[in-house]
């Protein structure tokens, strides 16, 4: 019998002989024993020989099949395969009854392919349920299971093989709608949105890192080559919070130095004493200062325009520590002076505080002329006028007092007790 393709065989047969099969070309009238065990095995081969399928398709009206195996499953188990391509009795390519496809891995773990319900899944096993990665057509949505990851290495195409050289990773953070960019312990992530990438000559971008200060979450604007340093611009269209852990503080930089900070307790700080102003002289200047309590000022105030100082009615102008006077106002019009108690009141200095400059001072009801330092009276300058008219009486002198004029002459005035 001549070398026949399977395609020049016309009608087939099996008979009862469970060991062969018999073919005939009844065309040809040319028959043929076949062991069933011996179809397509080679035997020990020294030399390439490959089985081939060897077709010329030569219709463009026809849609050809090059090769087709059609297994009506009546009756089969789970496990059944449509094809089974094994290396040394291991099955290297498979592809079960329901069309998955999987392949052994070097490790000799399962991996493959199925399609069901318009999604098509990547499975860690020959398991339908051990789905691990999957695409929906109709969405075009390439979905993870929940430990999954989006991960990338730093070696180049072509060269990786190995996880050890993932360096980058995104994935679910444990919840649902929580994305993270994370690489285990003691790894600081960075995250980049650009403005513009030239590759080394305009590169502009917002970056958020954990790298540039170590223990530190950093949100800047960066910029490489000739790109510019860009604004943040941090708007809300509610209410925006800045807020900070407990016992810590919110501060304020610029050009690099800490300038500004707010407490814990809450309080508005410089950074540097006496280093920094709120407002400009003549110009930028914030309106109005409301104050629940106290102003303290440690060198000087200075007050310009408007209507100077003004204090609310029934509060006090003082001075603290052992400088306890006071002034203060009840009334429109007047001007109270009190010890820090309101309870007394010793003694105005004008121009010093030695016996050099004068005073005026309280004692009980009446008020004195006194030097400075208290050491004695202090003459006073100007004209006495009496709270009751003159009484046109003659009376005798009982006594006198003293009165010096401008120049310091002294004049006696007669007196009647």
């Amino acid at each position: 019998m001549a070398n026949q393709n399977l395609s020049q065989f016309t009608e087939k047969t099996f008979v009862a002989d469970a060991d062969h099969t018999f073919i005939w070309d009844t065309a040809a009238s040319i028959s043929k024993r076949v062991s069933r065990n011996s179809w397509l095995n080679s035997g020990t081969l020294t030399s390439d020989a490959p089985v081939t399928i060897s077709q010329t398709w030569n219709n463009a009206a026809v849609a050809f099949t090059g090769l087709k195996v059609n297994a009506v499953s009546t009756a089969s188990a789970a496990g059944s395969l449509l094809a089974d391509f094994q290396v040394g009795g291991t099955t290297k390519l498979k592809i079960t009854k329901n069309g998955m496809l999987t392949h052994t891995d070097t490790l000799g773990n399962l991996v493959g392919f199925y399609s069901n319900n318009n999604n098509t899944y990547f499975v860690a096993s020959d398991s339908s349920s051990d789905k691990v990665m999957g695409l929906n057509h109709g969405n075009s949505i390439l979905f993870l299971n929940s430990s999954g990851a989006l991960a990338w290495t730093n070696q180049a195409r072509g060269a990786f093989n190995e996880s050890a050289y993932v360096d980058t990773i995104l994935l679910r953070d444990g919840a649902p709608n929580t994305l993270a960019l994370r690489n285990g312990a003691g790894v600081p992530q960075t995250f980049r949105v650009y403005n513009t990438f030239l590759g080394t000559t305009a590169n502009e971008w917002f970056e958020i890192d954990w790298k540039t200060s170590p223990g530190t979450v950093r949100l800047f604007t960066m910029h490489g080559g000739t790109g510019v340093a860009r604004n943040i611009d941090i708007s809300a269209g509610g209410t925006l919070y800045f807020g900070a852990g407990t016992s810590s503080p919110i501060r304020m930089y610029s050009n690099g130095v800490e300038r500004w900070n707010v407490s814990a307790t809450g309080h508005f700080i410089a950074a540097a004493h006496n280093q920094y102003d709120i407002g400009a002289s003549g110009a930028n200047s914030p309106r109005n200062v409301y104050v629940g309590n106290s102003v303290a000022v440690s060198n000087s105030a200075t007050i310009g325009g408007g209507a100077g100082i003004i204090v609310a009615s029934g509060k006090d102008i003082g001075w603290a520590s052992n400088r306890n006077s006071i002034y203060g106002g009840d009334t429109d019009g007047i001007i109270k002076i009190t010890n820090y108690a309101a309870t007394d009141f010793n003694r105005l200095q004008f121009g010093g505080t030695t016996n050099l400059f004068p005073a005026i001072k309280r004692s009980s009801t009446t008020l004195q002329a006194r030097l400075a330092d208290d050491s004695a009276f202090a003459p006073i300058q100007g004209k006495l006028t009496t709270d009751t008219a003159y009484t046109g009486t003659v009376v005798a002198a009982t006594g006198y007092i003293t009165i010096y004029d401008s120049t310091g002459t002294a004049y006696r005035v007669p007196c009647a007790v």
